[in-house]
């Protein structure tokens, strides 16, 4: 697929500028929300330092007169940080740190077939064998079954050592049917994991899970396989399989290079706004990294 005949995607982060969500992730992280003009602001707190980071998780259009109202906007706030995702690098001049993001898309608007025939044989074959075991894939509707997909995404994320979304966030959005989609994975009637989809304007993948078992193998890509149709059925111009990481060896990349689509790079900026605050962030983060713990700013 050339990117250049699929403009539709317009980043991974684009439901942080709908205001329902916004609310509710700003309520369920302890952040403030601050509304500007064309988007919203999330303020963190930490203590001694006050008001650490200014994030702004989907900026569509940086260009320099916005950056400039919007880092007048952080000092305001009194951060000592500004964060930005831009889908292209920001046009001002100002110290920062920087780095590249990148994700995977799936372009849903050709036919099925045509979808079905781009994922390969190999996954075709994953695919078709799960079916074979009995697995099958339906939305999720009922509380019950969202906390079955909740304890397996838990222990998921403790066997692959990577933090956990707050338990009241993810349930908050759950209830949110306009914002999120739930797909979950059965065999035998039993919920065996599954792969949650913000919603905006197309479906971004934000976490998942799944049980090991030897007689429901490949669920994974049977889920993932089963959200394209679905997504396709609803309308959805592409699905953005939510980051891709270029270290060698990294499983979830891995997995979601097996569906092809389109690499699409955006960018993640960190502005210093206090010499000596964001000094002490860094610092502070540095020590949580060699730790072997994620930032959550």
């Amino acid at each position: 697929m050339n990117p250049a005949q699929n403009p539709l995607w317009q980043g991974s982060h684009l439901i942080f500028g709908n205001p329902r969500f916004a609310k509710i992730f700003a309520r369920e992280t302890n952040r403030v929300l601050v509304p500007f003009s064309g988007g919203f602001g999330f303020l963190s707190q930490r203590s001694v330092i006050g008001a650490s980071t200014f994030t702004v998780y989907h900026m569509p259009d940086p260009t320099t007169d916005n950056l400039a109202a919007l880092v007048a906007h952080a000092r305001g706030a009194r951060a000592a940080r500004l964060q930005l995702i831009t889908e292209t690098p920001p046009a001002i001049r100002m110290p920062r740190t920087q780095k590249p993001l990148w994700t995977r898309t799936l372009d849903l608007q050709p036919g099925e077939e045509w979808l079905w025939g781009e994922i390969g044989s190999n996954t075709r074959r994953k695919i078709n064998r799960s079916k074979r075991a009995g697995v099958t894939v339906t939305v999720c509707e009922t509380d019950a079954d969202f906390e079955s997909f909740w304890t397996i995404y838990c222990q998921t994320a403790a066997r692959k050592g990577f933090p956990a979304q707050p338990h009241p966030l993810v349930k908050a959005l759950f209830r949110e049917p306009s914002l999120t989609t739930l797909v979950v994975t059965r065999r035998a009637g039993a919920v065996i994991g599954g792969m949650l989809f913000w919603t905006e304007c197309y479906p971004v993948y934000w976490i998942g899970g799944f049980e090991r078992r030897v007689e429901a193998p490949y669920t994974g890509n049977l889920t993932l396989y089963e959200a394209t149709r679905l997504f396709r059925e609803r309308g959805a111009p592409l699905l953005d399989l939510g980051g891709a990481d270029p270290t060698p060896g990294h499983g979830p990349t891995a997995f979601k290079e097996t569906f092809h689509g389109e690499i699409r790079g955006s960018c993640q900026s960190i502005f210093r706004l206090s010499p000596l605050r964001g000094r002490l962030l860094d610092w502070g983060e540095s020590l949580i990294r060699l730790g072997g713990r994620a930032i959550v700013r």
